[in-house]
């Protein structure tokens, strides 16, 4: 991965975070806020690592 896509991915995450941000924040209630922003989080947080590190899909926690 060169520079300029690692920014592209970051560019790409961040502006999903500010709408999610928008979004939950816009029309989501009170008690669903944490939640929805820390699924949201955790989901964005995969993505990255997946742009970053494409081969951690494929690591074997336990051999056979």
């Amino acid at each position: 991965m060169t520079v300029v896509q690692l920014l592209l991915a970051i560019l790409v995450i961040v502006v999903i975070g500010i709408a999610a941000h928008w979004i939950i924040g816009k029309f989501l209630g009170e008690p669903m806020r944490p939640i929805a922003y820390t699924v949201v989080g955790i989901v964005l947080l995969i993505l990255l690592f997946a742009m970053v590190l494409p081969d951690i899909g494929g690591y074997q926690l336990w051999r056979r």
